[in-house]
C-alpha cells in the first residue's frame, strides 16, 4: 500500500479514518439508508460472497457474475496505474474482486455514503491482507481528484445508482483519467426491445419515474471524449430475480422487467 492518492480540497471531515467530502450520511439525511447498512451487515455480507467466489468456493450468484468478475480484475491488473472504485456500494464494485484477485492493487475506494466508506474502512481492518491503498467519501459528480490523474476508473452499478447527474459524472471520469486511462464499468439497461415488451401503460410508467433504466450511455460516453468504447454483453437477468424498486414496482403491475448486463470499456 504505497500508492498515494492526493486530493484538490481540503475534506469536510477527517475523523473517521478517511477523507470526507461530502457531509455524512445523517446530515444528507439518508438516517434510514445508513441504519440499514448496520442492522444487515450488508458489506461484510457481500464481501464473504466476493471472497467465495473468487477463491472457487460454492457461491449464489448469478451464472455470468464469475465470469465477468474475473475477466474485470484481470483487466484491471493488465492495465496497471492508480485504480478508482467510485459509487463502491455495499459491494464493493470491480474494486472487491480485483483486490481479493491482485492484493496490492492501488485502489482509491469512494462512495457517497460516508456510512458506506466507514463500513468498508472497519472490513479491510479485519483483512488488511486485501486493503486498498485508500478510501474516500465524495461525490462522482464533483471529484476532489486532479485532471489526468488515474490509470483505471472502475464501477459496478456505480453510474445508474448515482444520486444526480450521470453525465456530469461521466464527465469527471473521463476528466480524472490520465491519457490513454481506461474505464470499466458493469452496468445493466432495459434494451429497446425489452421495453417494446411490456404493455404500454405500464411501461410509461416505468420510463417516467425510472428513465435511466433504459439509457445505456454509450453516446454520452463519446460525447464526453472516450474513444475505443467497447460494450460486452455478459448476461441478461429480471426483475424477478432481483431485489430493488424498481422491482417492486413490476411485482405491483405483474410484469417481468428484463435487464441486459454489460461490460463497457472507454479508453481515454
Amino acid at each position: 500500500m504505497t500508492a498515494t492518492f492526493s486530493f484538490t480540497r481540503e475534506p469536510l471531515d477527517t475523523g473517521r479514518g478517511f477523507p470526507a467530502f461530502v457531509p455524512s450520511d445523517e446530515e444528507r439525511g439518508q438516517e434510514e439508508w445508513a441504519q440499514f447498512l448496520r442492522s444487515g451487515n450488508w458489506i461484510e455480507h457481500d464481501w464473504t460472497s466476493y471472497y467465495r467466489l473468487m477463491t472457487g468456493e460454492p457461491v449464489k450468484a448469478r451464472p455470468f457474475v464469475s465470469h465477468l468478475c474475473h475477466f474485470a480484475a484481470d483487466t484491471i491488473h493488465r492495465h496497471g496505474g492508480l485504480a478508482l472504485e467510485y459509487g463502491a456500494g455495499p459491494g464493493g464494485g470491480l474494486s472487491s474482486p480485483t483486490l481479493l484477485k491482485y492484493p496490492g492493487t492501488p485502489y482509491l475506494i469512494s462512495d457517497l455514503s460516508t456510512e458506506v466508506i466507514s463500513q468498508w474502512r472497519d472490513l479491510y481492518r479485519k483483512h488488511p491482507e486485501y486493503a486498498p491503498a485508500a478510501l474516500a467519501a465524495f461525490d462522482a459528480c464533483d471529484m476532489p481528484l486532479a485532471s489526468d490523474f488515474i490509470g483505471v476508473v472502475s464501477s459496478y452499478g456505480g453510474l445508474s445508482n448515482i444520486e444526480g447527474d450521470r453525465v456530469r459524472a461521466i464527465g469527471e471520469i473521463h476528466r480524472v483519467l490520465e491519457p490513454g486511462g481506461l474505464m470499466i464499468a458493469a452496468e445493466v439497461y432495459v434494451s429497446e426491445e425489452d421495453a417494446l415488451a411490456l404493455p404500454p401503460a405500464v411501461r410509461e410508467l416505468f420510463q417516467n419515474r425510472f428513465p435511466f433504466i433504459f439509457k445505456n450511455y454509450r453516446e454520452e460516453c463519446r460525447a464526453a471524449g472516450f474513444r475505443d468504447i467497447r460494450d460486452e454483453v455478459i448476461g441478461r437477468f429480471s426483475t424477478a430475480t432481483d431485489s430493488s424498486t424498481v422491482a417492486d414496482m413490476a411485482r405491483e403491475h405483474g410484469v417481468e422487467l428484463f435487464y441486459t448486463q454489460y461490460l463497457r470499456l472507454c479508453t481515454k
